[in-house]
């Protein structure tokens, strides 16, 4: 499991989580695969962004639904 959290300072949000999967994202819309980029710590968006994150297993097996938050 995995949380994104409001925007810290207006401009950046964090992807915390909460278990042994990695957390992929996307800020085109698109669905996050285990080929999209690696979430860091925190993602800098811009007003009206869209995340989308999924956690994927090593495997790539994909863990949980996606969350997408728009800002």
């Amino acid at each position: 499991e995995f949380d994104i959290t409001d925007a810290i300072d207006g401009k950046r949000v964090a992807i915390k989580s909460n278990g042994t999967a990695k957390i992929y994202y996307t800020t085109d819309g698109s669905e996050p695969d285990a080929a999209s980029a690696i979430a860091p710590s925190s993602i800098r968006v811009e007003k009206g962004g869209t995340i989308k994150a999924r956690g994927f297993l090593c495997d790539g097996t994909p863990v949980g639904e996606t969350m997408t938050r728009t800002f």
